[in-house]
């Protein structure tokens, strides 16, 4: 209700400031002259019309006194932080803003969600706010009551804070940013958000006789790459953590964990979710445990100022989770794109709804906790929620008999490389070029290894029908080399580092052919893409690869898949030659 007014100040204040310095004078003369007409503060610090500040300066004076003094109680704090732009301001400007904010009624409070959605645009890049929809799936998800407590660590914007006010809730929150934000939005909003300033792993908040607090709900957004020191686990003075281990995503469900008497909603980086190491220990205890209620997944582009995806987790404490919930929430009837290349999602209400009642939907299914525990305890989404590919994946692999990848293949990794000035040069072949058709011809680069690791890596050197995959970045990417690997003046082709190499052990099972027609078609890549991991950089780990099932048809069949796989070659040599004499005339047009 009170956006007219920030626009209005704007357009007086701005000249003198920079976007993020702005916000937090604005919002703090808002406060104090609201504050000032309801009563709060003390005569010497009220703002009285008939003697305004008399300049930029003495303002600064009022609103330190205001936060030194106490008078707001708590919400003080909400004039601790003066920015220095405020002493920036002429006279005539601070005479102005007050003239504007004197003349208009202040009495209603702010609508806390619009106030919050507000100072996190206007914040930029300091406040990354979660989009309003994000906010509203969480709070769904929380399933909060006026009678519980929340707890609210990892704080940036407040967006969770205020939608869990809106509902009459009591909030606890952390916040690592001493900025006037929290206590503003208590000021405007008529609130009573209970906020500590600090680290919520490194120096937790709300204590009682040395404890940690308990809390009937938590809601967690931890920032997303932040490393912590592993040793942070050996110093912890409260038990949290049974791992040793600096990734945030382990430790911040560890510390909420502890925090909740019944219910947590956390959002994590996917790779928590099928990670090893500290990672996979978290998951099968919680696991073991039954804390799993649910698992999310969310498209990525979704969050400010970046395009990683990521899923929320709700655990239950009070409980026994038997059943697992997972929803795709990655399916494009349930978000769209803002034309910017961001994500909205339009359909979050569709997303929470089989949580909340239980039902599976066409996009979110339940499965056994022990299920989940016999898969490897890995909880990525898209392994439970089937797509229709998924489905022609099974027709397919019911049709024919089928193996397991790793028992028609031995698996080569790359032949390592380092920075030693090496003497023997080898042709090394990556995704680049990889062919859209046909065998793969030309090694893309010259790289150099040591006598040694070419005595040691004759193995890892390419084969005639050796099939290349890619593993990491462009994963699923295939190629297969010809029957006669032409090497030059090199000592031969190996694959990039980003890939595998697959050898077929036992022709008479499946020809190489036949195996990498497969692997690059549509049916082949649909499957790989089940397996894809990875936070950021998309991943096929090779457990997994060499458990992913393969049509083995008849010798008929195969031939047949050959013979097509053949005339493929020959029209991709008919093309090739085509383009070469087309480079050929057009060179003849103009010569120099």
């Amino acid at each position: 209700m009170y956006e007219k007014l920030i626009h209005q100040l704007a357009q007086l204040l701005r000249g003198n400031m920079v976007l993020d310095e702005f916000y937090p004078v604005a919002f703090q003369l808002l406060a104090w002259v609201r504050v000032s007409k309801l009563g709060r503060l003390t005569r010497e610090l009220a703002f009285n019309p008939a003697e305004p500040p008399r300049d930029a300066k003495h303002l600064v004076s009022i609103f330190t006194h205001i936060g030194d003094s106490g008078v707001l109680g708590n919400d003080s704090s909400a004039f601790v932080y003066v920015s220095p732009a405020l002493q920036h301001l002429s006279p005539a400007q601070v005479l102005q803003a007050l003239e504007i904010l004197a003349s208009s009624n202040l009495d209603q409070p702010w609508d806390s969600q619009s106030l919050t959605a507000t100072m996190s645009s206007g914040f930029g890049k300091w406040f990354a706010g979660l989009p309003s929809e994000v906010t509203s799936l969480i709070t769904a998800l929380a399933r909060v009551e006026p009678s519980m407590t929340v707890y609210i660590p990892f704080e940036q914007g407040f967006q969770l804070t205020a939608s869990i006010q809106e509902k009459g809730a009591m909030t606890f929150s952390e916040t690592k940013m001493a900025w006037p934000l929290p206590w503003l939005i208590n000021l405007l909003s008529d609130t009573s958000a209970n906020i500590c300033v600090g680290d919520s792993l490194e120096r937790p908040g709300f204590l009682e006789d040395g404890r940690l607090t308990q809390f009937d709900v938590s809601l967690g957004f931890p920032p997303f790459g932040v490393k912590y020191d592993s040793q942070l686990t050996e110093r912890d003075l409260f038990g949290r953590f049974p791992e040793q281990t600096g990734s945030i995503a382990v430790l911040a469900v560890r510390h909420i964990l502890v925090r909740t008497k019944e219910r947590a909603v956390i959002a994590v980086p996917n790779g928590l979710l099928f990670s090893p190491g500290a990672e996979r220990s978290l998951r099968e205890d919680l696991l073991i445990k039954r804390q799993i209620e649910a698992v999310i997944g969310l498209p990525a582009a979704l969050l400010p100022n970046t395009a990683l995806s990521f899923s929320l987790l709700v655990l239950n404490r009070k409980t026994t989770c038997d059943r697992i919930m997972f929803v795709d929430g990655t399916q494009e009837t349930l978000f769209k794109k803002d034309g910017k290349g961001r994500a909205v999602l339009s359909g979050w209400e569709h997303i929470a709804a089989p949580v909340l009642s239980g039902h599976e939907e066409s996009f979110a299914r339940i499965v056994t906790v022990d299920d989940v525990i016999k898969n490897d305890a890995q909880l990525q989404v898209t392994r439970y929620c089937k797509r229709p590919e998924d489905e022609a994946i099974e027709a397919l692999l019911a049709k024919y008999p089928n193996r397991i990848l790793a028992e028609l293949i031995t698996v080569l990794r790359p032949l390592p490389t380092s920075g030693d000035e090496g003497t023997v040069p080898v042709m090394e072949v990556g995704p680049a070029d990889f062919p859209e058709f046909g065998y793969a011809h030309i090694p893309g680069r010259e790289i150099r290894i040591t006598e040694a690791a070419f005595a040691k890596g004759q193995r890892q050197f390419l084969r005639p029908l050796d099939i290349a995959i890619t593993i990491k970045g462009s994963v699923g990417k295939v190629a297969i080399f010809p029957p006669e690997i032409d090497v030059g003046e090199s000592a031969g082709w190996v694959a990039g580092q980003s890939c595998l190499v697959l050898r077929v052990d036992d022709k008479g099972i499946i020809d190489p052919r036949v195996l990498f027609s497969f692997l690059k078609s549509e049916i082949g890549q649909a499957q790989l893409r089940q397996i894809v991991s990875g936070a950021s950089v998309p991943l096929i780990q090779l457990r997994e690869l060499e458990k992913i099932r393969i049509p083995v048809p008849d010798q008929l069949e195969q031939e047949k898949t050959i013979q097509a796989f053949e005339k493929i070659v020959e029209i991709e040599r008919l093309v090739a030659n085509f383009r070469d004499e087309q480079r050929k005339l057009s060179n003849a047009i103009w010569t120099i």
